[in-house]
């Protein structure tokens, strides 16, 4: 299988969820951050699918533990990441 390159796979990402494709979007977000676990994109996308998608509580809550650090960076990320964290009663 080739290797997609990481824009390539934020825009399959993205094509997922604006078709309501959320878990296939999230997949990919995921894989993303395993591979480079400091992806502040990937951080940001997970914490808008836990806010906005049907991702479930403790998926939610562990997307705001792991983007926590990355948080510090600034808007939009740390919107997304309190956003997310305090529609699951975990933050804020």
């Amino acid at each position: 299988m080739p290797q997609v390159s990481v824009p390539d796979a934020l825009r399959l990402a993205q094509r997922h969820r604006d078709a309501g494709r959320f878990r296939d979007a999230e997949s990919i977000y995921r894989e993303i951050l395993a591979q480079r676990p400091d992806h502040a994109e990937s951080h940001h996308q997970l914490g808008l699918l836990a806010n906005d998608g049907p991702m479930t509580a403790s998926c939610g809550c562990s997307v705001v533990k792991s983007a926590g650090p990355f948080a510090a960076r600034g808007p939009p990320l740390s919107s997304s990441v309190e956003t997310a964290g305090a529609s699951r009663g975990r933050i804020g």
